[in-house]
């Protein structure tokens, strides 16, 4: 929240600021839905905004708050009578609120961890780390194998992770050092396909390829049939 309150007082003043987080986390046996609530008016010098003159002195109010926030908020406008009911329902409304509030902690210390994890594989490509080759394999150490062959392709996260996923299935046990071994012994051979068929092939295609070459046996459900048959035409070749 601080990073965007940062970012909004580039462009607008603050009026007034209600800090709902501030407020929760001065208590010790109350909960409830945190937000930061700011009232804003657009700073009269921005030049490099077209039109700002438009909207000179209009106020406005902007609230900020994590998904998991925001779903708290709408069930707690739901919940009617909250602060005249029995001590038993209180109770039950606190301990829901407290399972939001470390529901969205736990959202954001692995939101961390994962940005973690990633800075690390950058890191290890930097450093020029060696393969760890026992380390099961996992969307980071897939990521630092994978980028050390193909540096400038964009690997997006929810087909990197559905692509491990699919190599898991076939060989339960894959490791880092296994990838690794499968694309350095075959990536020339697969670089050959490419140019047999006169197709550029993309890196998970490429990976495939490699996979099925490296060991037949536990990868051959990882190509389709038509794939399966280029690789013995060119095998035949």
């Amino acid at each position: 929240m601080n990073d965007i309150r940062r970012n909004v007082k580039k462009y607008f003043r603050e009026i007034e600021i209600t800090d709902k987080t501030d407020q929760l986390e001065k208590t010790e046996d109350k909960f409830g839905y945190k937000s930061l609530h700011m009232q804003l008016e657009l700073k009269s010098r921005l030049k490099s905004v077209p039109d700002a003159s438009k909207y000179k002195g209009i106020q406005f109010e902007l609230q900020i708050r994590t998904v998991i926030q925001d779903a708290w908020s709408r069930l707690d406008h739901k919940i009617k009578y909250k602060k005249s009911i029995p001590q038993d329902l209180k109770r039950r409304i606190n301990r829901l609120s407290a399972l939001f509030e470390i529901a969205d902690d736990e959202f954001l210390n692995i939101q961390k961890e994962i940005t973690q994890q990633e800075r690390q594989i950058n890191y290890r490509l930097k450093k020029g780390d060696k393969i760890k080759k026992t380390k099961a394999l996992d969307v980071f150490s897939f990521l630092f194998v994978a980028l050390k062959y193909f540096p400038d392709y964009k690997f997006i996260e929810y087909k990197v992770d559905g692509f491990v996923q699919d190599i898991l299935l076939q060989k339960r046990t894959f490791t880092e050092g296994e990838l690794n071994e499968a694309i350095k012994t075959n990536i020339s051979y697969v670089n050959q396909i490419e140019s047999d068929i006169k197709q550029r092939l993309n890196p998970y295609t490429k990976i495939r390829y490699c996979l099925y070459k490296h060991d037949k046996n536990a990868f051959k459900n990882i190509l389709s049939y038509h794939q399966q048959g280029i690789f013995k035409r060119v095998s035949d070749q």
